[in-house]
């Protein structure tokens, strides 16, 4: 997938570890976060998408109970 890559080299460019990005925003240790916090995580990382390029992703990744 093309957003895929373009987030794993942006991580890869800028030394940043994402998944730290994650966990601070798991405070329950579920391994889930909301649509607005994974806006959030690729905001703050520095990983800019549009719109599309988003719904896509929240539409890959998207579990079945929200």
């Amino acid at each position: 997938m093309d957003i895929e890559r373009k987030i794993q080299g942006e991580c890869v460019m800028k030394q940043i570890r994402i998944k730290e990005f994650f966990k601070d925003f798991d405070g329950l240790k579920k391994g889930t976060v909301t649509e607005t916090q994974f806006r959030r995580i690729l905001h703050m990382s520095g990983i800019e998408v549009d719109d599309e390029e988003f719904g896509v992703l929240v539409q890959r990744y998207k579990t079945p109970e929200g």
